[in-house]
């Protein structure tokens, strides 16, 4: 491991509270998760509310259909089971047959949630980057940007992929939570 020498630490910090001071930012008392949370849920007032209300409804819908194929899946291995200490092979066989079906929903199903998800990690996508343009064009900060002391490199695409990691986080940790608690 490098380690620097302190005066060039201090440097480097010095030149980061130049930055901070060039661009001042407003303290938050909230958490910056809430916060973001607070960015996200403004898509269910924005043009694309619909769109994000009817994604938002088959991600629950289709949630929910995931965990009662968990419990029929639960039900059925009971079943199965009966019917082989049985010895009923009429028994064996219908759940068998059973066993296909609730596998191929829980595809089809596993498979419109993943759809469902992914529309809406777009659309809160759109959303907050529509909200990103105007806060980066703002007062000229992109052009403010290119003066300061440090260098930054690829500003917009580090912005774009933090974008996209903060929507694909937000929708699959509620999702995941909604199937926990169902």
């Amino acid at each position: 491991m490098h380690l620097e020498h302190p005066s060039v630490i201090a440097d480097r910090l010095g030149q980061r509270s130049a930055l901070r001071a060039r661009f001042p930012a407003r303290p938050h008392p909230r958490p910056a998760a809430v916060r973001m949370l607070g960015v996200l849920a403004g898509v269910f007032r924005s043009p694309l509310r619909l769109r994000a209300i009817a994604l938002t409804a088959a991600v629950v819908c289709a949630t929910a259909l995931l965990v009662l194929l968990a419990v029929r899946l639960a039900t059925w291995n009971a079943d199965f089971f009966d019917a082989l200490e049985r010895r009923s092979w009429d028994g064996v066989m219908r759940q068998a047959w059973l066993f296909l079906g609730i596998v191929a929903a829980t595809m089809t199903v596993q498979a419109a949630s993943l759809q469902a998800k992914r529309m809406l990690q777009i659309t809160l996508r759109a959303h907050l980057t529509s909200l990103l343009l105007e806060t980066w064009m703002a007062g000229g900060r992109a052009a403010r940007l290119q003066d300061a002391p440090v260098p930054h490199a690829n500003e917009d695409g580090r912005i774009a992929e933090d974008g996209r990691v903060v929507c694909e986080m937000v929708v699959d940790f509620l999702a995941s939570l909604l199937y926990a608690a169902l």
